[in-house]
């Protein structure tokens, strides 16, 4: 109220002072409780109706106030256009069916709805059922066709009677992105794709994942007529290899394939010859990709050059012989960023052999390109790919100091020796590797895993998450023979025992109990987030131990 009395007149003020005495109701003082709160719940109700049109009548200024002046006068208009034409390009990628971000832009001041109205590039977001008033402002720009088409034909009664229309719009189409999710007819659907598009650089094609008979693709798209076509994305669906190789699959400069049906196969040699025939190839994505065949290992195989090559994935649950065929055949400037989600056997095939020669050209494989260091190693039985009966590796050398090794699932019966991989791990990382964490590891593994931390002599922190092997590991680590330099261990959903972190603790003491060699490490740090069995009483008796220990306890909200 004071500062009230600073701004507004002796008039508004006595005015407004009238306003609360009115609406204030005297509550006698009676023994009624229930009643007395019905009446102070129904004062506040009213102060808060008068309230709310008091902010009406600000929100209605402010509103005039956006009008005459600009959110932003300081920026120039080229870096607004610059800004919005981002967004409006987001919207575009993510399949949106309304161009969102360009009309919010227009409706948030005058200058903004100026810029973004004489802005065609905002509004080249396009599908038949747009406005006119919408599409229009696009002005002669190329479009951006977004389409879902059961969309389209939802009241056309399952007829492509819109077909005609539609392919002399598609003469603009820059991009086209097709969303089959709930195609019930794709033959109706793919028909969307018969004109000719001679401005098209860019086709994305998105089938349902896990759809019983997935959708083949025509053996001929836009009626052959698609020059300036430069990036293709298929998703779901069976591509017809033999007619696309001599069409659509050449002169590319973005390829992604994700989750393709091995309906049509393709041999490995072949696909090497689709990528020969890209020279100007940037990204190069292919993703649980199954079509993929390799006749005989030793098969002599051309490399093929990719000079242009930035970005290289390859996610692959089974395909061990593929895996190793494209890292080593595909040769791409060093600094090509590769990401790897792959099935591996116990000969890490993705790594490069022990004497194996290393190029010193800024040409190189993929495999030695994607080389890791790792000071960093993951092991789990938790994953993102569905390995039954191999390990995997999954890496991406934009951050070749990580590297995640994968378990198969212990719902699976795993005939094989964990033994065998980790010892040829610890064979090229012995020293390299600082911290290692493990997750969803069972009582099974303890043995490996000590084995595997006795060879990695430098490990100083270790993580421990949802493991069934916590106590043993950390049993191992008390014994005094082993020399390593772990200083700082955190648990998470751990049963470690207090005793046993206790002991393992005191070992690391000089004195006092335990150890006085020198080259043992004393604990620095030890973190336990939803451990049953650490109580208030253990982590008293380690603190006397142990410079830093933390119970981190669950957050379940206010």
């Amino acid at each position: 109220m004071e500062h009230a009395k600073t701004i507004i007149s002796q008039k508004s003020l006595h005015l407004l002072d009238e306003l609360v005495r009115s609406i204030r109701h005297e509550v006698p003082m009676i023994a009624n409780q229930s009643l007395q709160l019905q009446r102070f719940w129904e004062e506040e109700v009213r102060f808060k109706a008068v309230s709310s049109v008091m902010l009406h009548e600000a929100a209605c200024l402010r509103a005039k106030v956006n009008n005459l002046a600009s959110i932003n006068a300081v920026l120039p208009n080229e870096i607004l256009t610059h800004i919005f034409e981002l967004g409006a390009l987001e919207d575009i990628k993510d399949l949106a069916h309304l161009p969102v971000f360009s009309r919010t832009v227009s409706h948030v001041c005058r200058l903004w709805r100026g810029i973004s109205i004489a802005t065609p590039a905002l509004w080249t977001l396009f599908h038949p059922l747009l406005p006119p008033e919408v599409t229009s402002r696009a002005k002669e720009s190329l479009l951006d066709f977004v389409i879902h088409p059961y969309k389209i034909w939802v009241n056309s009664e399952y007829e492509p009677a819109d077909i005609p229309a539609f392919g002399h719009q598609l003469v603009r189409a820059r991009s086209l992105r097709l969303i089959l999710w709930v195609a019930a007819h794709p033959e109706r659907d793919l028909m969307l794709m018969s004109c000719p598009a001679p401005h098209l650089t860019t086709l994305f094609i998105c089938d349902t994942p896990g759809r019983g008979e997935p959708i083949s693709l025509p053996d001929q798209l836009f009626a052959g007529h698609h020059p300036r076509l430069s990036e293709i994305s298929i998703h779901w669906c069976v591509i017809p290899w033999a007619t696309w190789t001599t069409s659509l699959l050449s002169n590319l400069c973005v390829l992604e394939l994700v989750g393709i049906a091995g309906k049509h196969q393709i041999t490995m040699p072949a696909f090497l010859s689709i990528l020969r025939a890209c020279p100007q190839l940037q990204i190069l994505h292919l993703d649980n990709a199954w079509p993929f065949v390799v006749f005989g290992p030793h098969r002599p195989v051309e490399p093929v050059a990719l000079p242009a090559l930035r970005s290289f994935r390859w996610v692959s649950a089974s395909n061990v012989s593929a895996t190793n065929m494209l890292l080593r055949s595909i040769i791409a400037h060093r600094t090509v960023r590769v990401e790897l989600c792959a099935a591996i056997t116990d000969e890490v095939e993705v790594l490069l052999r022990e004497g194996e020669e290393r190029s010193f050209d800024d040409s190189v494989t993929l495999l030695e390109a994607a080389t890791p260091r790792p000071s960093a190693l993951r092991l789990n039985h938790s994953h993102r790919i569905h390995i039954p009966d191999l390990h995997g590796l999954e890496f991406d050398s934009d951050a070749a100091d990580h590297v995640t090794i994968i378990f198969p699932p212990t719902a699976y019966p795993y005939e094989g020796d964990h033994i065998s991989l980790l010892s040829n791990l610890a064979n090229r990382w012995s020293f390299e590797i600082q911290f290692i964490a493990l997750s969803g590891m069972t009582e099974d593994d303890a043995d490996h895993l000590i084995y595997f931390f006795h060879a990695l002599p430098n490990i100083a922190t270790v993580s421990l998450d949802y493991c069934e092997c916590d106590d043993r590991l950390v049993g191992a680590l008390t014994a005094q023979s082993w020399a390593h330099r772990i200083d700082e261990i955190s648990f998470r959903h751990s049963d470690i025992k207090a005793d046993t972190i206790l002991d393992f603790a005191r070992s690391r003491v000089p004195g006092s109990g335990g150890s006085d060699r020198a080259d043992l490490s004393p604990l620095r740090r030890l973190v336990f987030n939803q451990c049953e069995f650490i109580l208030d009483e253990t982590l008293e008796s380690l603190k006397a131990l142990v410079p830093e220990v933390t119970q981190l306890r669950p957050y379940y909200g206010p």
